[in-house]
């Protein structure tokens, strides 16, 4: 079902009645931004939420969204690559570091932008700083490796692209705060993901051209 098309009025009504009419073992939800809180919100007033699974992308009840939501995020599973509360060494020391030089609590765009950072001090490492061609860079980068807020982070020599560990996580309430919780490690695909709409694979980052 597609919902928020240009022609629709927000009306989220009719895709609710057909979930409770069909009775699936779990709803999968799409959604980021305004649009997922809309389902959410809606999902909740509906009923189904603590009733029927629901899980959905990475940011469909990431912390800065989750917490406008209160507990109409809470159950929502989703997978991503970091949480407040994930127990790796660095990710207490980083979100310290982040909150007292910016004065807000970090999230998993600062997380990527951290470890990109690390990526790059540990192959300018490898190549004393020649970075001149490129490809010096580039090849360093394929045997760099670096353990970052989001676990160990290592760049694939064949793929150009990063691997590193994907949780499966659970919005919940975590010390009087809206989050999400860590309930295990997911084993990610050996492959990158294909581009496209269908793996939600929309946008490249910690690659190497």
């Amino acid at each position: 079902f597609v919902t928020h098309r240009p022609a629709e009025t927000g009306d989220l009504n009719q895709t609710l009645r057909l979930i409770q009419q069909q009775k699936p073992d779990v709803v999968y939800a799409a959604y980021c931004g305004q649009a997922g809180q809309d389902f959410l919100q809606a999902y909740a007033h509906a009923g189904l939420a603590g009733r029927l699974p629901l899980v959905g992308s990475s940011f469909l009840a990431e912390e800065f969204i989750s917490a406008d939501l209160g507990q109409a995020a809470f159950g929502v599973k989703t997978c991503q690559s970091w949480a407040s509360n994930l127990a790796v060494p660095a990710n207490q020391d980083f979100q310290e570091a982040y909150q007292k030089y910016y004065g807000k609590a970090a999230d998993i765009f600062a997380a990527l932008g951290f470890d990109t950072a690390g990526l790059l001090v540990e192959a300018l490492q490898l190549v004393q700083g020649r970075v001149n061609p490129a490809q010096n860079l580039i090849r360093a980068l394929e045997q760099a490796s670096f353990e970052g807020p989001r676990g160990p982070v290592v760049m694939s020599a064949n793929a150009h692209t990063t691997r590193s560990r994907v949780y499966l996580r659970e919005a919940r309430r975590i010390d009087g705060t809206p989050g999400n919780a860590v309930l295990g490690v997911l084993t990610g695909p050996d492959a990158p993901l294909k581009y496209g709409v269908k793996t939600g694979w929309l946008n490249s980052y910690l690659c190497a051209a």
